[in-house]
């Protein structure tokens, strides 16, 4: 995802600072430190081949950042989900108390969530 100059995910209302901005991915250094100047809560969601040397070389960067959380998700996480792809997608995502589920037509995913990065951190 994480392309252009806009969020994977965002929400703002009109006239005020974006409240957050979501990135899925391994973004730039840059475009992370760009997301926490727009907006109030930045949320990463690391994905992808070679996580770890992404946090390795940007975890001292961004790690200090006030307002990222940084998670990281399971490279397999999208096989089943890529599997069970339709024409039309109807899914229903809710994270809560560090869990992610993922309802989609025909199955049920749960995945617990471990953030890296919090702010205050």
């Amino acid at each position: 995802m994480c392309e252009g100059e806009t969020p994977d995910i965002s929400l703002q209302r009109p006239g005020e600072k974006m409240s957050r901005w979501v990135e899925v991915g391994q973004p730039s250094p840059e475009r992370v430190k760009t997301a926490c100047r727009k907006a109030n809560q930045v949320t990463l969601f690391l994905y992808g081949k070679r996580q770890d040397r992404w946090l390795q070389a940007n975890i001292n960067r961004l790690g200090t950042l006030d307002n990222l959380t940084i998670t990281p998700l399971p490279e397999n996480l999208l096989d089943p989900l890529a599997n069970e792809l339709k024409r039309t997608l109807e899914w229903s995502l809710t994270v809560t108390d560090g869990m992610l589920y993922l309802d989609t037509a025909d199955a049920h995913h749960q995945l617990q969530l471990t953030c890296l990065v919090q702010p205050g951190h």
